[in-house]
């Protein structure tokens, strides 16, 4: 996989979910999505992961034992 199609598939399960700003993926699906990768995919996930939220389209959150991703007032309007 490689590190933009990572990036596309956690932008459109935002735009595919209808997400507004502030709203975070389900936890479950999240931790589904980086679980169900290899090292190697689940390193890109992480850069990827950065690279978006340095763009100022997501953060990340914690959520009780858990980490999700939030879409920003940025990340709702590229969408």
């Amino acid at each position: 996989m490689e590190k933009s199609e990572i990036r596309e598939a956690i932008m459109e399960k935002f735009k595919k979910m209808g997400a507004k700003p502030k709203q975070s993926l389900d936890v479950q699906w999240y931790s589904s999505f980086l679980n169900g990768m290899n090292a190697e995919d689940k390193q890109l996930a992480q850069e990827a992961i950065k690279e978006l939220e340095e763009e100022g389209l997501i953060k990340k959150q914690a959520m009780l034992s858990a980490e999700t991703i939030v879409l920003t007032e940025k990340g709702y309007e590229n969408l």
